[in-house]
């Protein structure tokens, strides 16, 4: 009885933490995503400032 009880408690722990890995790598897949993705607005932004700085100096 205890041996059953064992084994189906470490069959249980086992699936709980690939659950909380895998719940764990999502996260961190969603974070580098919305890291790339204010970088990228960032990147955005400044040639926008660059080429407007560009212009200002072309028409002074």
């Amino acid at each position: 009885m205890y041996k059953q009880n064992y084994f189906f408690i470490t069959r249980l722990m086992r699936f709980v933490l690939l659950g909380v890995m895998l719940s764990a790598l999502i996260a961190g897949a969603r974070a580098v995503a919305s890291v790339d993705e204010t970088v990228q607005q960032e990147a955005k932004t400044a040639e926008q400032l660059l080429t407007s700085e560009t212009i200002a100096r072309r028409n002074a």
